[in-house]
């Protein structure tokens, strides 16, 4: 790293020991070869001039520094390290190879510590990118539906892999009424799965009667209101009878809608002799006729109450 040169001495015949000097350094930083031109003079006039050598020369290589492996779950940054040199101290790592890893796997990073003055050491360093968190499990709610039902793939969002989509080997449609369970696997790609279940609840007979109405325009309740009976998918056919208390027919329809074809509290039966009527307040008897998608035939029969 350097090099002291000490004034050497030589014998004179007459002074005996003579001590060399110089207006060279005796003290050089720097590598390479210098020369100290000596200079031993015996103070009668006579001189010897004498050439030495000063090799300052660094033959030692960087320390090699002990590198923990870099660790990430999604990635993983490697910060350029340093180790110690015998001439100048802290040497700072350089590399060709990447510093920033966004893949899975195990990877290498050739670390070089050069001294400049012809000297290097060679490290090796591990990144190592590897998730081990699974994906968190989401809160599926329950399903219910009449008739049927086909499910909505869910999704959830994993750190590493963004968004994943669940897989199932579980049927994701059911046409029969029942209660279900599907379920849900999330994986992540990366060895991480999370499963959830979710509850599936498939109704058939789900015909609801409301018993009055009160067809005033009031907007409330204008109408007999016969639930879920406009669901063709689950009830396929249906037919509304409607007698007064004497049984006569005041108002017959098939394909009930609650909608186009409602019963609004007017006579339109095929016996009726005054169609188009408003039929007085009242109890009547009502049967319903219909279908379901697993091909029964039902009914229902019940009184309703007529307001004005």
């Amino acid at each position: 790293c350097s090099a002291t040169a000490t004034a050497p001495t030589t014998t004179d015949n007459c002074l005996g020991t003579i001590t060399g000097t110089t207006s060279d350094p005796l003290t050089y930083n720097s590598q390479g070869t210098f020369t100290i031109h000596w200079t031993f003079d015996d103070g009668n006039g006579n001189t010897t001039q004498v050439n030495q050598s000063v090799i300052v020369d660094d033959t030692t290589p960087p320390e090699a520094p002990m590198l923990t492996n870099v660790t990430g779950q999604c990635s993983a940054t490697a910060t350029a390290p340093t180790t110690t040199d015998n001439c100048l101290g802290t040497i700072t790592g350089t590399t060709s190879d990447p510093l920033t890893y966004n893949t899975q796997g195990t990877f290498t990073i050739h670390w070089t510590f050069d001294d400049g003055n012809g000297n290097t050491t060679q490290v090796n360093q591990s990144v190592i990118v590897d998730d081990t968190i699974a994906p968190v499990a989401p809160m599926l709610e329950d399903m219910s539906e009449l008739c049927s039902i086909t499910l909505d793939v869910p999704t959830v969002i994993d750190e590493c892999s963004g968004i994943i989509t669940a897989t199932t080997d579980d049927p994701i449609t059911y046409l029969s009424s029942g209660s279900y369970v599907v379920h849900w696997t999330f994986d992540d790609g990366h060895g991480n799965s999370t499963t959830v279940n979710q509850n599936v609840t498939v109704t058939q007979d789900s015909i609801v009667v409301h018993n009055a109405f009160s067809p005033n325009d009031d907007g409330l309740n204008e109408f007999f209101n016969i639930e879920n009976i406009e669901n063709t998918l689950c009830f396929p056919t249906n037919s509304v009878e409607i007698y007064n208390r004497w049984g006569v027919l005041v108002y017959e329809t098939d394909q009930y809608d609650n909608y186009s074809r409602v019963f609004k509290g007017v006579s339109e039966g095929r016996v009726t002799i005054d169609r188009a009527v408003e039929l007085p307040t009242g109890t009547y008897f009502y049967i319903i006729n219909y279908s379901t998608s697993k091909g029964e035939f039902l009914n229902k029969k019940g009184y309703v109450y007529l307001s004005k």
